[in-house]
């Protein structure tokens, strides 16, 4: 074998093997995206959690009916956000324990907000929650 036909094999190989890292890297260049998308979903996430606070808060505060509507319209925005925070998770198989516990959870929530508004507020009436007025 000539030293020409070697350097050419051995060029060749180089190449392939520079090739094969540059795929592996978009690979994982591209899952580093993934997951930095699931990282800002969750902060999303949270966000809509504090707004599901806050609507409640706002609530006991002024006993107006609307923020049960707000309260109803974030947390179906968060169901949803959860949903597909759970599918991009589930592509990237990672699996997050504490994931699986929140929809009961949020769940439970939000029986509990209803269960306060009609509770507490339509049959009760709103004046029982006011403060005397001296």
């Amino acid at each position: 074998m000539k030293i020409k036909h070697k350097l050419l094999g051995l060029t060749a190989l180089a190449v392939v093997a520079l090739l094969a890292v540059l795929g592996m890297t978009w690979k994982a260049n591209e899952r580093v995206m993934k997951i930095n998308d699931s990282s800002t979903a969750v902060s999303h996430l949270e966000v809509t959690l504090l707004n599901l606070r806050r609507n409640e808060k706002d609530f006991l505060m002024r006993m107006d009916m609307k923020y049960q509507g707000k309260f109803q319209k974030n947390y179906d925005h968060f169901q949803s956000q959860l949903t597909v925070l759970k599918s991009d998770l589930d592509g990237l198989s990672i699996a997050i324990p504490s994931l699986e516990i929140l929809p009961t959870a949020i769940k439970n929530y939000q029986g509990g907000m209803l269960t306060l508004i009609k509770g507490g507020y339509q049959q009760l009436g709103a004046d029982i929650f006011r403060w005397p007025v001296s």
